[in-house]
């Protein structure tokens, strides 16, 4: 492990081409909607309400769409961490700009709200980009050598399900980078850096502050010494004492209550029913649900962990502190969102809430022994279930129904009252639930149109289709007429294939140099 020092001399030309290869995917093949979900139109309406207001309220929000509570000033507010639209503004400033280059009036919504609601969702591919920077740092402060980060880095950003993540506006790429350089920075000695990231995780997303106690853990088992132990744990009691401080104020003027964090769970219960939130006795099914169901399993997701565990015998012995410390976040992670309401996380692609964690899994990876071959299974595989879930919209086919006839095509099986536990759901996941086939069908579905030049989009619902921010731009083009400029849809996918290409191959070259260089690498 290096001191504070270390990391700063070493080159970061590397890290640098792997941000900008993975930016440039992200880019190529976001999605550029808001619209399909609230978890993502709540987020975006946030940034458009900090903007022009100077409030998160959501007034803009429609009814039918809103999911949060009312506050004690009458206004709607989202249950969702504060700081999550300030962390978007970068890129809503930038949708804004973009939409006055190409004239587009702010009273035409539809032309306006599609253009900056496209660009500002591309926030999560740089914090996707982020946070596999973030593993690149961490794994060069445990000695990995360039060439070793830099494949372990892709095997995360290009082979797992951070890449559907950083191409849909959901924060989870946020919480993945910010928990990602936290770690890095803690390797580092950047004790300034801990004390910021560690605030801001706890601050995206109301849940990720029950992880706190984890990133306690964590400090105080990769502390070396008696002195190292306070150093370690200061800067992150105090970003999570800043973090707690924030939320409470913002919790009591917002409603009432400092504990109250906005969620309405009313529609999913009868009338007066309290939610039971987290339950144990759930536990060993969302297990089940979060490491290997077919739709839901990380193995599927992010093959790269069955490397990780392949590699745990011996990252506990080179580094037991943190081999602890990892596993007491997976296990927090994996008791709290096992038990949790919505074990699968609502309407998402894969097992959304460990996404924030899978950057950890290339921790073990950093030293000793990778095999070519499993390495580049992992790829191949990761790549090929994050292809499908960034070509087709993860709500294309998550429904809730009980048709005997198509059980599999149902994301949620309806429990008759006497099954439903009290305070929980009666909409469980379907343990069976298998999107691929029906994915790769309406891949080929689509190249088969294109080639005939039939309609590119088979689906008569918005957002649950074929996905892409170019695709989506011009559907829209296509009904409001010629308020947004031909060139707009084109902009970003070519932008983004263009610096995917370019870091590309200056990143191949850079580890051939390398490896001839050096011939093998730790």
């Amino acid at each position: 492990m290096s001191d504070a020092r270390g990391p700063r001399r070493r080159p970061v030309a590397s890290g640098l081409l792997v941000f900008l290869l993975l930016q440039g995917l992200y880019l190529a093949t976001a999605t550029g909607r808001v619209d399909r979900i609230a978890d993502e139109l709540e987020v975006y309406l946030q940034c458009e309400s900090l903007w022009e207001r100077g409030s998160l309220a959501l007034p803009q929000c429609p009814p039918e769409a809103f999911f949060g509570k009312r506050g004690r000033d009458g206004q709607p507010y989202a249950p969702y961490g504060p700081l999550a639209a300030f962390l978007a503004l970068p890129h809503h400033a930038l949708g804004r700009g973009l939409a006055a280059l190409a004239g587009i009036p702010r009273h035409d919504l539809p032309a306006w709200t599609s253009v900056v609601g496209a660009v500002t969702s591309l926030a999560t591919t740089t914090w996707a980009a982020l946070a596999a920077l973030g593993l690149w740092r961490a794994l060069r402060a445990l000695g990995a050598g360039p060439g070793r980060a830099a494949r372990v880095t892709l095997l995360l950003g290009a082979g797992s399900l951070l890449w559907p993540y950083g191409c849909v506006f959901y924060t989870e790429a946020i919480s993945a980078a910010l928990l990602a350089w936290a770690l890095a920075w803690h390797l580092e000695g950047r004790r300034w850096g801990v004390f910021a990231a560690v605030a801001a995780f706890l601050l995206v997303k109301s849940t990720n502050a029950l992880l706190g106690p984890a990133l306690l853990a964590l400090a105080l088992a990769h502390a070396r010494d008696g002195a190292g132990v306070a150093a370690r744990l200061r800067p992150i009691v105090l970003g999570g004492l800043l973090a707690a401080l924030v939320h409470a104020e913002w919790n009591a003027w917002r409603f009432g209550s400092p504990l109250d964090m906005g969620y309405d769970w009313s529609e999913q219960l009868p009338p007066g029913e309290r939610p039971h939130v987290f339950r144990l006795a759930d536990l060993p099914r969302g297990l089940a649900v979060l490491l290997v169901s077919p739709g839901k399993g990380l193995v599927w997701f992010a093959p790269l962990a069955l490397l990780a565990l392949g590699r745990a015998r011996a990252f506990v012995r080179r580094w037991p502190g943190l081999a602890l410390g990892a596993g007491a976040l997976w296990a927090s992670a994996l008791a709290l969102h096992g038990s949790y309401f919505y074990v699968e996380g609502g309407y998402a692609f894969g097992p959304r809430h460990l996404v924030p964690l899978v950057p950890l899994l290339g921790l073990p990876l950093a030293r000793g022994p990778l095999g070519r071959g499993p390495a580049r299974a992992a790829f191949v595989a990761g790549a090929s279930v994050a292809l499908l879930g960034v070509h087709v919209s993860f709500v294309a086919d998550q429904t809730l129904g009980d048709d005997p006839a198509r059980p599999q095509e149902h994301y949620f099986r309806l429990l008759a009252e006497a099954e439903r536990p009290p305070g929980r759901p009666r909409n469980r996941y379907r343990l069976a639930y298998c999107p691929w086939p029906r994915y790769a069908r309406a891949i080929a579905d689509d190249a088969r149109d294109g080639l005939l030049g039939l309609a590119p989009d088979r689906s008569p619902v918005p957002g649950r289709g074929i996905e892409g921010v170019g695709r989506h731009l011009r559907r829209v083009r296509a009904t409001v007429g010629p308020a947004i400029p031909a060139w707009v849809p084109p902009l970003v996918p070519t932008l983004g294939g263009l610096a995917c290409l370019g870091a590309g191959v200056a990143l191949l070259n850079r580890l051939r140099r390398h490896d001839s260089s050096r011939g093998t690498e730790p």
